[in-house]
């Protein structure tokens, strides 16, 4: 076949302006494949990004839970502390006031 007006590749491998338009066509396909996989890229990164966001949102509330688990503890401890003390001291100074030292 030759090439020219019916728009056909020949033998030789070049091409008409129809199979320039076909190659153009292709060309834009493939540049606009390429923009989608980056912009796919980007979202994973970007979701990769939010999932480590998360990750680290969920590692700050566990650590104040366990601060808040810790300060509580600490204060149940010293309130018990407080009235065994007292507790104490109050028998200890009936048993005084009983004779019993």
């Amino acid at each position: 076949m030759s090439s020219g007006d019916n728009g056909v590749s020949n033998d030789s491998g070049s091409t008409s302006s129809a199979g320039a338009e076909v190659g153009g066509i292709t060309v834009a396909i493939k540049a606009l494949l390429e923009m989608d996989d980056g912009e796919e890229k980007r979202g994973e990164d970007e979701h990769g990004e939010e999932k480590e966001e998360q990750r680290a949102q969920e590692e700050r509330r566990e650590e104040e839970d366990i601060s808040r688990i810790s300060f509580r503890r600490r204060q149940a401890a010293a309130i018990s502390e407080h009235w065994c003390t007292r507790e104490e001291g109050g028998i200890l100074q009936e048993a005084r006031e009983a004779g019993y030292d």
